[in-house]
């Protein structure tokens, strides 16, 4: 069932049917794509069909310069849309040259290294080293994680002894259920006689599956 349309947007799509992009057009106007052009049929619209034939102009500019420039350079420079540059040099089977790949690459190496000062680069270590207290807390507290950091509370000692109980012995963990210090067997494990050790020395549980 269609929302009635309005007079204020039946008018405003035929003031700006050939506005671009239409789907802008629609969005201001607070109607779907189908019942703009549903506005246009019944209200006699009139639609410039030369404004969707691809421009030979544009075709040709790109395709004398996208060679020698990137996509972003080239729609900064002739104010054409990057999704049109890109579209069109995959069209036209356009790469760069050698050495404008070698240009871009510096380019972009360049970018990158201004943004790796010492100063950001040690920022973003204590940021990280917030983010993993904030969340070593939270594990502590028995609250759930905000981040996917994977973050450990067990000792170093502990942490080994565990690997090698799953590696060697076939028990097997699953944190989001048990925690950290929990882990499982069923009959494919291999126990070990020191479960009570482990028990007391790391504060491990040992359960059954």
């Amino acid at each position: 069932m269609h929302m009635p349309i309005t007079t204020q947007q039946v008018e405003f799509v035929i003031a700006h049917i050939n506005d671009r992009p239409r789907t802008s057009v629609a969005r201001k106007a607070g109607i779907s794509m189908s019942s703009l052009y549903r506005i246009v049929r019944e209200h006699g619209g009139i639609i410039d069909h030369a404004l969707s034939m691809p421009s030979l102009s544009r075709r040709d500019t790109i395709a004398a310069n996208y060679p020698y420039m990137s996509a972003n350079e080239l729609s900064e420079r002739f104010g054409i849309p990057k999704s049109s540059v890109i579209r069109w040099a995959e069209k036209l089977n356009l790469r760069h040259t050698s050495a404008t790949m070698r240009r871009l690459l510096d380019k972009r190496s360049e970018a990158l290294a201004k943004g790796r000062t010492p100063q950001s680069c040690r920022a973003a270590a204590e940021k990280m080293r917030r983010h993993r207290k904030m969340e070593r807390f939270r594990i502590l507290s028995g609250q759930p994680q905000q981040t996917s950091l994977n973050v450990s509370i067990l000792s170093k000692p502990a942490a080994r002894a565990a690997t090698r109980l799953c590696r060697e012995f076939n028990y097997f963990r699953d944190k989001r259920v048990g925690g950290q210090f929990t882990l499982y067997y069923d009959a494919q494990t291999r126990r070990t006689p020191f479960e009570s050790v482990y028990t007391q020395r790391y504060r491990f549980l040992f359960k059954e599956t």
